[in-house]
């Protein structure tokens, strides 16, 4: 499987998003919308 080159992190940290675990399926993985600095998580281009 190619890896993607986005990646969800924080505008305020920079840290990569938190994943949440009850959205996430098998075929899917969901990142929380707040990371634990309380910053908004964005896409963003690597």
């Amino acid at each position: 499987m190619k890896e993607s080159n986005v990646k969800i992190v924080c505008e305020d940290c920079g840290k990569e998003a938190p994943i949440d675990h009850k959205k996430s399926t098998e075929n899917w993985i969901a990142y929380k919308d707040k990371c634990e600095c309380g910053g908004k998580t964005v896409p963003k281009m690597i």
